[in-house]
């Protein structure tokens, strides 16, 4: 059964550690703030938002999909969180049993792999009882739709009463072929590597279990007819362990996926009810090939601010954003609104919310970041050939339709050589259609950039206001070439 809660199709689901690429984009991001509020430091519930984030939605109707489970979930926190506690203790149940110490064995292997079904079983008849918890979306309804179907009452029943019988059985079976002055050969079953459905599995067992049974008499103490009805037992349950085991495997990949499943809408629900807590505004963005921002906010500023109405919300307009270069002096928040930019297209491309007050863009295939460091002592190279080799890792692996923030990047030179630098890779990079959104206060970039008249870049700056101070907002404007004497 397909576990379709907040994607449709296969989901990925394996574990795997971040990429060095992948680590900066985080930490350049500030995302992990955000990530201990939505794990609550659990290692599970970080892998799986990890795993999310950096396993992007693609299509519109892939995001609305999501949103869909995701809203479904937020009004429905406690039951997510009782789900997820009760197939979390499901699996450890399953695992804690040791069921299958001797593999060697088809009587043991049957006997073991019945008895974990029958702890995955229990479950789903706890599970179905959620059914009427006036789910919304489609995407629940769905689930517990097919949940009710592949477990009916009568259904459960017949499968328990087979298990029961399997657990119980003390009997030796034998596929044999008798003839009529009972003489025949033990044949061997042969193994079939498939992964059988439940329906077929209890079938099987209904015909296994209603062959007729024979009796017979083994001498005392003959050890030699001992060895022989054990060795043809363990062979003539070999077919139906190899059955019932798979069907085991079944149920174990079922609770792992809606394990991990639950494990994403619940952490979405603790940033849900963390923001809330702090009045902080969220809303679920729209794909769309223009760009309509209103008020976005750095989510994790506001996290640490103790007064959120002090962090200051952006805009942003274009029919088709290719470039988006932010210019002026330091302390502007140039590089907070960069970061907020980065964020909520990482929440967004995840199904989730995010802070402002409205948010329409496109979707994008990877997000990467290429932001300035302080120089590492232990580097052996110069601060700028690392910049350098850095984006190079970027651009082997950079696809069209991706994102690449870049925060005053190649400035570990003098301006001009930068800003040549600087030049050429946002050209190279916007012209094999990936959307560049540049921090930098080289002046030369602009008046190299328009030597390309193909790239059409919106210019930003924050403003200044009469007594020097700043306000922290964005305006449309070129860069000015200025040594902000005022500033200092």
């Amino acid at each position: 059964m397909k576990i379709e809660l907040i994607s449709k199709g296969k989901l990925d689901i394996s574990q795997s550690d971040l990429s060095k690429l992948q680590r900066d984009t985080l930490d350049d991001l500030q995302l992990k703030p955000v990530l201990k509020i939505m794990s609550q430091d659990k290692q599970y519930l970080q892998a799986v938002v990890l795993k999310t984030w950096f396993s992007p939605l693609v299509n519109k109707d892939a995001v609305v999909y999501r949103q869909k489970a995701v809203i479904d979930a937020m009004s429905h926190q406690e039951q997510i969180n009782q789900l997820y506690q009760l197939v979390t203790n499901t699996i450890e149940e399953a695992k804690q049993g040791n069921w299958a110490f001797d593999s060697s064995s088809s009587s043991y292997q049957l006997l073991s792999s019945s008895l974990e079904i029958k702890v995955f079983l229990k479950s789903v008849k706890q599970i179905i009882k959620f059914t009427d918890s006036n789910w919304k979306s489609q995407n629940f309804l769905h689930f517990f739709k097919l949940l009710n179907e592949k477990f009916a009452a009568q259904r459960f029943k017949e499968m328990n009463d087979i298990l029961n019988l399997i657990i119980s059985d003390k009997k030796k079976s034998y596929p044999v072929q008798l003839k009529r002055d009972f003489s025949g050969n033990v044949q061997e079953l042969e193994y079939e590597p498939n992964i059988n459905s439940v329906t077929k599995l209890f079938n099987s067992l209904k015909n296994h279990y209603e062959k007729k049974e024979f009796k017979f008499t083994i001498a005392e103490r003959d050890n030699n007819a001992l060895n022989a009805l054990a060795e043809n037992d363990n062979q003539a349950k070999y077919g139906l362990a190899i059955e019932v085991t798979n069907t085991a495997n079944e149920f174990e990949n079922f609770f792992n996926e809606l394990r991990f499943q639950l494990a994403f809408l619940l952490s979405v629900n603790n940033l849900n009810t963390y923001l809330k807590t702090k009045k902080i505004s969220t809303i679920f963005p729209i794909v769309s090939k223009r760009t309509n921002i209103k008020n976005l906010k750095n989510t994790t500023l506001q996290i640490k601010m103790d007064n959120v109405e002090k962090v200051i919300g952006n805009d942003l307009k274009s029919k088709q954003l290719s470039l988006l270069v932010i210019s002026g002096a330091n302390q502007g928040g140039k590089t907070t609104y960069l970061i907020s930019l980065g964020q909520s297209q990482i929440m967004m491309a995840s199904g989730m919310f995010v802070t402002a007050q409205k948010y329409c863009s496109p979707l994008y295939k990877r997000v990467f970041t290429h932001f300035k460091r302080e120089e590492d002592p232990n580097l052996r190279n110069g601060k700028l050939v690392d910049e350098l080799k850095k984006m190079q890792e970027i651009v082997n692996q950079v696809k069209p339709a991706s994102l690449v923030l870049m925060n005053e990047s190649f400035s570990a030179t003098n301006e001009h050589k930068g800003s040549q630098i600087n030049a050429q890779v946002i050209s190279g990079l916007v012209n094999s259609c990936v959307t560049v959104l540049v921090v930098t206060y080289q002046f030369e970039v602009t008046k190299m950039l328009s030597l390309h008249s193909d790239i059409q870049p919106i210019f930003l700056r924050p403003d200044r206001n009469d007594n020097g101070n700043r306000d922290f907002k964005m305006h449309t404007g070129l860069p000015s070439k200025t040594s902000y004497g005022l500033d200092i």
